[in-house]
This record gives C-alpha cells, sequence and structure tokens, in this order.
C-alpha cells in the first residue's frame, strides 16, 4: 500500500510540474500573440484626423509626428492665449490665457474657475471664427458655485457622459511675478 501511495504522489507531483512548465512555456507566447493581434486590430492609430486651424489669424503650426497643433492669439492688449491641440483617440484642446499682471481676489476660494469663465467669455468675443463655449462655462460656473471649496485640476463632465464617452473641463492656474496663467484644458473621448 505505501508504494501505491508513493507512486500515485508520484504522479501527481509530475502532473503538477507538467502543468507550471507548459503555463510557463505557453503564457509568453499567448501575451505575445495578443499583442500582435492587438496591433494588427488597430489599437494605437489614432482615428480622428490631424488637428485643423482653430483661429483665423493664430500662426497655425503643425507637429505631425504627435499630432499635434499649436497656435496663438493676443486677445487685447494683457491677454494672449495659446492652444494646443491633440487629436487621435481623445480630442483635446487645451488654452492657456497668459494675463499681463496680478490676478484679482486670488484669495478667494475658486478665483479660477471664475477667471476661467472670464477669459472664455473673453476668447468667445475677440476670435474669429467665433467659438462658443456656453456648456463649458456653464459646467465650471457650477461647479464652482456647488463645491465650497474649489479646488484646481478637477476634471468634470460639460454634459453627462454616455456610452463610456465623456466631454471634461479643468481649469489649473500659475502666479507669479508680474505675469499669471490660467490652462483651461477640454478634452471629450474615446472616439
Amino acid at each position: 500500500m505505501a508504494v501505491r501511495d508513493i507512486s500515485y504522489h508520484c504522479r501527481v507531483a509530475i502532473v503538477h510540474v507538467v502543468r507550471t512548465l507548459l503555463i510557463v512555456a505557453v503564457l509568453p507566447l499567448y501575451s505575445g500573440m495578443s499583442e500582435a493581434w492587438a496591433e494588427e486590430q488597430g489599437s494605437g492609430e489614432c482615428v480622428l484626423d490631424v488637428p485643423e486651424p482653430v483661429f483665423a489669424k493664430g500662426g497655425f503650426a503643425l507637429d505631425g509626428s504627435r499630432r499635434a497643433a499649436r497656435e496663438t492669439l493676443r486677445l487685447n492688449g494683457t491677454v494672449v492665449v495659446h492652444l494646443e491641440q491633440t487629436q487621435c483617440e481623445y480630442r483635446t484642446q487645451i488654452y492657456t490665457f497668459a494675463i499681463k499682471g496680478l490676478p484679482e481676489e486670488t484669495e478667494i476660494t475658486g478665483w479660477q474657475y471664475r477667471k476661467a469663465v472670464d477669459l472664455l467669455s473673453l476668447l468667445e468675443a475677440r476670435s474669429i471664427p467665433k467659438l462658443k463655449f456656453t456648456a463649458e462655462k456653464k459646467a465650471l460656473r457650477a461647479y464652482e458655485q456647488l463645491v465650497a471649496d474649489a479646488k484646481p485640476d478637477v476634471d468634470i463632465n460639460i454634459r453627462p457622459p454616455h456610452d463610456q464617452f465623456s466631454e471634461l473641463i479643468s481649469v489649473s492656474a500659475q502666479t507669479g511675478g508680474q505675469d499669471h496663467r490660467i490652462t483651461v484644458k477640454i478634452w471629450s473621448g474615446p472616439y
């Protein structure tokens, strides 16, 4: 009986060793096959066209290798907006407003959001062709009014997400010296 138990345990051990060797040998092959399949299915390829100019006189510059574009537009004597766009699986527009002079009321919580709404309104008024940020400004106002301690760099839904598709906006600020920057990032996707 003892010999029979040893023989049984040896067979079980051999089966476990063989299974382990198969898993160790086959798993990297499976992983490599799944990566190759994913590449064949187009992952990593952009589904959107390259960005196009937003401003009529913004000095549009396209970096085709990054699928990114940059433009700059002077809105008035103290405000310049720099736009960087990327389009691939997501559409992203980053508006960086460079403002001469120190911002007012920076000690009041949520000042970045109020300033961003003002700057988007200025951009609407001065842009050619005319841009509209109605939904974006509404989302920023709602967040700033709803949250007692509005923090910068929060992703805010512009519209309710649907079918795993989101439209988001965030605001950040940099102050220092005689100039400051308000950055408004708007992005949507996946497409």
